[in-house]
């Protein structure tokens, strides 16, 4: 049964608050503390963690929402806003968004005690709280290969659950309003947060309907609910009305799709030239055209051949268990407790229908992100979930061993031999997590693309303010802070053509993704072989090869 017993209060007033939550205040300080270490580690502004930076950036500069000149129509502007505000503060890309990282991650682990607390009582809380502040999933992990947005978007969308379960079984409207809001940031911060919302719909009228409230009365709180939501999402959703012509979400799933199947397949050159060729016109790489949003659909792209969008998601699907057990995400131990935790009582009512909305959650979400991707850090609000109901399973294993040795014992020693265990096995897995922290952020620097940021401060220090700079991500042209120009996949007299109209004054190779994505251009990757017009400047050697930043002599 569930544990809603009200908290008793024993004392008044601030000390009296702090005497009743010191454990969960020493849970926060110690997520605190865990991510602020981390955080203090060298980091890359890789892959989209610094695009959302620099449209973060650009925003709060007065450049409106555009990435280096053309309209961001990929990335949701969540955490752009956030990210873009703490940065108005602290001046510095990077450590704005390691301030990002350590607050929202800390907020997280709130709504995570008081849903759990809501469902199966304190101590239950206490232990999924504790998980989930020390989880390398969510610490380790979410730095050094998630895009950083992940923090915020779980903070939003746990905080949008907890509002959700208050409305359904309290009826509160301001309930309903603050849910849709909070899904709405969450969306903004990333897309699949729309999937979170469409099964919260699905499960407030179910349970509506299941029990036989007044008509009127849930779809009023429904309405408010989709209120809320269009409130914080509109303005975007019209942004992309705007740009592409129709309705949509998002305008990245068809790139997202097509990309996992090339990646899936190991097919790179084809991954880097969906991307990166040019369009017809030859003045824009495909994944700035808009091309790509009138030429291509998702739909279109499943109905051209269905078996292969069957296959890829059945793959991914089955590699699920492998991304879920591991040592640093959830390792085996821990399904026994989570088994423990969701059966070992019986279900009430109230239970039944929260416990159906928290599995809806975790099958409808991880079944849609299936035909996506298989990467881990897109799945980590399911991990969330697990985590939760393995916290509880630890109190009901508590509560069975309590139950045993009461027939040994007197049952006041019982209860004591329960608390122990309980104790020992909460700090025990807690203490396991924080054991192979220092192993995964090993791994996560080794992941780094250090080579890419030292070349960007190198140009930082040596090109003028308003130096252009050609490559294939813009990785280096962000830690130059220097106006970024797309790298096109093709041959060398276009890729010339398409530099010299761009006004690019530098171009940065590097030998090994040359040679694996672009075969017809991997002479670049040794500066013996330049062409005469450029002149090589620096020459990095790293573990991925060299990396040249040549000068394109005769640029403007």
């Amino acid at each position: 049964m569930s544990e809603n017993v009200p908290v008793q209060q024993d004392s008044a007033g601030v000390s009296g608050w702090f005497a009743r939550n010191w454990l969960l205040l020493l849970i926060l300080i110690m997520a605190l503390a865990l991510r602020a270490a981390i955080a203090r580690a060298n980091h890359v502004l890789q892959g989209d963690e610094g695009a959302y930076l620099w449209l973060g950036k650009t925003l709060m500069s007065g450049g409106g929402y555009q990435f280096f000149g053309r309209p961001e129509l990929h990335y949701t502007p969540g955490y752009p806003i956030v990210s873009g505000l703490v940065w108005l503060v602290v001046r510095d890309l990077e450590l704005a968004s390691k301030i990002c990282f350590v607050l929202f991650g800390v907020l997280t682990v709130l709504p995570v005690y008081l849903l759990c607390r809501r469902l199966y009582g304190r101590p239950s809380a206490l232990v999924a709280a504790g998980l989930v502040a020390v989880s390398p999933a969510l610490t380790s992990y979410t730095i050094f290969y998630g895009s950083m947005t992940e923090p915020l978007y779980f903070c939003a969308l746990l905080w949008a659950v907890y509002a959700s379960i208050l409305a359904v079984e309290e009826g509160r409207w301001p309930a309903f309003a603050l849910a849709g809001a909070l899904f709405g940031l969450a969306y903004l911060t990333r897309p699949e947060g729309s999937l979170w919302l469409a099964v919260t719909v699905i499960y407030l009228v179910v349970v509506c309907i299941a029990r036989r409230r007044p008509a009127a009365r849930w779809l009023a709180g429904l309405g408010i609910l989709l209120a809320g939501f269009l409130v914080v999402a509109f303005p975007y959703l019209l942004y992309l009305r705007q740009h592409l012509g129709y309705w949509t979400l998002t305008g990245k799933s068809w790139m997202a799709y097509v990309q996992q199947i090339t990646l899936a397949e190991e097919r790179y050159v084809e991954f880097d030239r969906m991307s990166w060729a040019l369009d017809s016109t030859g003045h824009e790489v495909m994944y700035h055209s808009p091309e790509k949003f009138t030429r291509h659909s998702l739909l279109g792209e499943f109905l051209s051949d269905p078996l292969l969008f069957i296959r890829h998601t059945l793959q991914d699907v089955r590699e699920l268990d492998s991304i879920f057990l591991s040592k640093r995400v959830l390792p085996f131990f821990l399904l026994p407790f989570i088994g423990l935790g969701l059966f070992r009582a019986g279900w009430d009512r109230r239970r039944l229908r929260q416990e159906l909305y928290l599995m809806a959650l975790v099958l409808v979400t991880s079944a849609a992100l299936a035909v996506f991707t298989n990467q881990l850090r897109f799945y980590l609000g399911t991990l969330i979930v697990l985590l939760m109901w393995a916290g509880h399973g630890l109190v009901e294993f508590s509560r069975w061993a309590g139950e045993t040795l009461a027939q040994w014992v007197r049952a006041e020693a019982a209860g004591r031999w329960a608390r122990g265990v309980l104790v020992v096995g909460a700090v025990g897995v807690c203490a396991y997590y924080l054991a192979v922290q220092p192993a995964a952020v090993r791994d996560g620097l080794a992941y780094q693309h250090f080579y890419y940021k030292e070349v960007g401060e190198w140009l930082k220090a040596h090109s003028a303010p308003d130096a252009r700079v050609m490559s294939r991500g813009a990785i280096v042209a962000i830690h130059a802070d220097r106006f970024w120009v797309p790298f096109p996949h093709a041959g060398y007299a276009e890729v010339l053509r398409f530099a010299r109209e761009n006004r690019v004054d530098y171009l940065v190779v590097n030998q090994h993704e040359f040679e694996v994505m672009r075969p017809q251009l991997a002479f670049l990757g040794d500066p013996s072989q330049a062409p005469p017009e450029l002149e090589p400047l620096l020459i990095h050697h790293s573990e991925q090869g060299l990396t040249i930043v040549y000068r394109l002599k005769g640029a403007s």
